[in-house]
């Protein structure tokens, strides 16, 4: 509001102007100088700046183009780190990458570590039960830290009517703890292993969970990189009345387009 009063103010002073100009054609200089007081009021009221924008999106500036938030994405999604360096923003990739890397060196360790404990308890159950260890399933494994022997496993499993869990009683499948304490052992041995193994979980979910902060990051900072580069455009018609040369009596017209 207060621009569009300045230059209706401005314009009534430059039709002002006209009528005091000579019909003649003098030379410029001499009119305004018989015109100090028109150019003091428009000194006065400063200068009048009329805009007009016009925003251009997807434009390349100074060697940065625009980058597509979903390729920056699913590239993220995929490794992590990597949407943030197709975007330019590379200080953010060694970050996901190391994380990416622990998470991983975490999997692979727990997991190693459990398969050390689960060996452990299968040789224990070797020597002190007469296990044959080979090609048993977990079934198996939990079975014989719950019964002394195997002909106690099968009566239980008649008196429960449940025959398809039975075990044949043939070497293979034979055992017999030569203690209570032992088996109790053997027992706490594997439950301890199987309580390590599922601890992959986290570190699965860490996996997860870098790929997915990483992917949306990515997205986020494609949209800010994108947004910077939407450059307003703008021409600006500007009265002035202060010369450039600073000579006494001015009044011009500037035009100045801005990037």
């Amino acid at each position: 509001m207060k621009n569009i009063k300045l230059l209706c103010k401005t314009i009534f002073l430059l039709l002002l102007f006209a009528g005091l100009a000579p019909a003649q054609n003098a030379p410029l200089q001499g009119s305004f100088t018989r015109s100090k007081a028109l150019i003091r009021a428009i000194q006065n009221s400063g200068p009048v700046l009329y805009t007009r924008q016009v925003k251009n999106k997807k434009i390349e500036i100074a060697g940065k183009a625009y980058k597509a938030p979903g390729k920056a994405f699913f590239l993220s999604l995929i490794l992590p780190g990597m949407g943030e360096y197709y975007v330019g923003a590379s200080s953010y990739t060694p970050y996901f990458i190391g994380m990416e890397i622990l998470a991983g060196l975490g999997w692979y360790g727990n997991n190693w570590y459990a398969g050390r404990l689960e060996d452990e308890y299968m040789a224990f159950a070797v020597q002190h039960a007469g296990v044959n260890g080979e090609h048993k399933d977990l079934k198996y494994w939990s079975s014989i830290g719950k019964y002394d022997d195997l002909y106690g496993y099968n009566e239980q499993r008649e008196r429960d009517r449940n025959f398809e869990a039975m075990f044949d009683e043939t070497p293979e499948f034979f055992w017999q703890w030569d203690s209570k304490t032992n088996r109790l052992e053997y027992d706490r041995r594997r439950l301890h292993a199987n309580s390590i193994l599922n601890q992959e979980v986290y570190f699965q979910l860490a996996l997860v969970l870098n790929h997915l902060v990483s992917a949306v990051n990515a997205l986020r900072l494609a949209r800010r990189h994108n947004r910077q580069l939407e450059q307003t455009r703008a021409w600006q018609f500007r009265f002035e009345s202060t010369s450039p040369a600073g000579s006494r009596s001015y009044l011009g017209l500037r035009l100045v387009r801005r990037f």
